[in-house]
């Protein structure tokens, strides 16, 4: 795998209820960015690039 452009990390997930009236509005708006990048290619996951890791990133403030 080449490294070039690769971010490691160790993630601690923790599964908890998002409160909505806090998170409704960024979760779909994120959900609808990720669609569009995801479907011109520019974040998802593929064996041939990465080592089959997933890149791109999207994220809200």
């Amino acid at each position: 795998m080449t490294d070039e452009g690769v971010i490691k990390f160790r993630s601690d997930h923790r599964f908890a209820s998002l409160d909505p009236r806090r998170y409704q509005e960024l979760a779909c708006r994120l959900i609808a960015w990720r669609l569009i990048l995801a479907g011109t290619g520019l974040i998802g996951q593929s064996t041939g690039l990465y080592g089959g890791f997933g890149y791109g990133n999207i994220s809200g403030r």
